[in-house]
């Protein structure tokens, strides 16, 4: 983390009426100067993710939910991970039940939610990396 800037005070309501709920495979070449690419999942394979994930215990969907967040924010250099966490949990906590079965059924929606409330609350824009 760099230039002090800390989740603990920021707000964690986050406006999730507009989630799409649309899936998406991406490819990331790690070399140097890789774009990464996104491809729409076709109705077999968001079938197929669906209902793995489906299998999974309700704790183990939000757990990996979680993790699907944490993942993709903690590449923003201006957030503590520690504090990520705890930012992840309080958000997660303000979802209504249809919300959190929505986001077990397809949480990349809300990822892209939950960034750019991260982004909007001052992370300042030099530290962003993602």
């Amino acid at each position: 983390m760099e230039g002090g800037f800390s989740l603990r005070d920021k707000d964690a309501h986050v406006d999730f009426t507009t989630v799409n709920a649309e899936m998406a495979r991406v490819d990331v070449d790690n070399s140097k100067d890789s774009t990464a690419k996104a491809w729409r999942l076709s109705g077999g394979d968001s079938a197929f993710f669906r209902e793995w994930f489906s299998t999974q215990p309700s704790e183990k969907r939000l757990s990996l939910c979680k993790g699907i967040i944490k993942q993709k924010l903690s590449k923003m250099n201006c957030v503590n991970d520690r504090e990520l966490n705890e930012y992840i949990d309080r958000v997660i906590g303000t979802l209504n039940e249809d919300q959190l079965s929505e986001l077990e059924q397809s949480p990349y929606p809300y990822v892209v939610k939950i960034q750019g409330k991260v982004k909007r609350v001052d992370c300042p824009t030099s530290l962003l990396r993602i």
